[in-house]
């Protein structure tokens, strides 16, 4: 008999003009294997817990790399079981978790939650830049 295997999946059709479009999954044998077909992931210095458990990608490697050190790289490091996709205003969480009915609002609260950190981090970065732009001047 084959193994089972669980998703849950929240999509949320939000603003996320201040996010770089990005794609958070674990790592796994295929990314392993992937890397090797020139499939790499955005790796951070100093951070190997993130660069072992997460496989990170988007078009903007430098944009990322700022905003994932505005915050969410920290989050994601204490925190597991996390695919993320954000893309063209929508944002895709997937858990590697079957979640009961009974749970589906802490569920979906949670998630909620790490899209105000999301939102909260784009904000600080974008804050962060402001400032050094008019300290520029």
């Amino acid at each position: 008999m084959a193994d089972d295997w669980y998703e849950t999946v929240i999509a949320l059709n939000c603003d996320t003009s201040k996010i770089p479009d990005f794609q958070l999954s674990e790592e796994n044998d295929f990314s392993t294997i992937g890397g090797l077909f020139g499939y790499q992931s955005i790796d951070f210095v100093g951070h190997d817990e993130f660069n072992n458990r997460y496989l990170l990608r988007g078009k903007d490697e430098h944009l990322i790399r700022d905003y994932f050190l505005s915050g969410p790289l920290e989050y994601f490091e204490n925190n597991t079981g996390i695919v993320l996709e954000v893309f063209q205003g929508k944002m895709v969480f997937i858990t590697s978790k079957r979640v009961a009915p009974s749970n589906y609002k802490d569920t979906i609260s949670d998630t909620f939650s790490i899209y105000r950190k999301l939102i909260a981090d784009a904000d600080s970065l974008e804050n962060s830049v402001s400032k050094h732009a008019v300290l520029d001047d």
